[in-house]
């Protein structure tokens, strides 16, 4: 299976400013030691588990989820942060940001 491909999309960001971007939200997977794929499944776990309520003895939203999950929060703020610097309160950015991961089949 291969690794899946960190997206960041950020309207009016240059191809530069999402490069940096991704660039942040990759340092910190590898500072918090967790890959994205681990980082958006995560993530993806703790949505379903507010969906449900957020049950107390729920045990398919462990601790290890929300290690991740908060690893992908964090590197959607990193991302942002290193995109937009210097856009100054451009209110959109906030709303704007859109981290993803996706798989790519290569075939040869």
């Amino acid at each position: 299976m291969p690794e899946p491909i960190l997206k960041l999309d950020i309207p009016g960001a240059s191809e530069a400013q999402l490069l940096l971007g991704l660039s942040a939200a990759a340092t910190v997977f590898a500072t918090l030691g967790v890959t994205s794929y681990e980082a958006a499944a995560g993530a993806f776990a703790r949505e379903g588990w507010d969906m449900r309520g957020c049950p107390k003895d729920d045990d398919s939203f462990t601790d290890a989820h929300s290690r991740a999950a908060v690893a992908w929060d964090e590197a959607g703020k990193a991302a942002e942060q290193a995109c937009c610097e210097g856009w100054g309160d451009a209110p959109a950015t906030p709303r704007g940001l859109w981290l993803d991961i996706t798989r790519v089949t290569i075939t040869p």
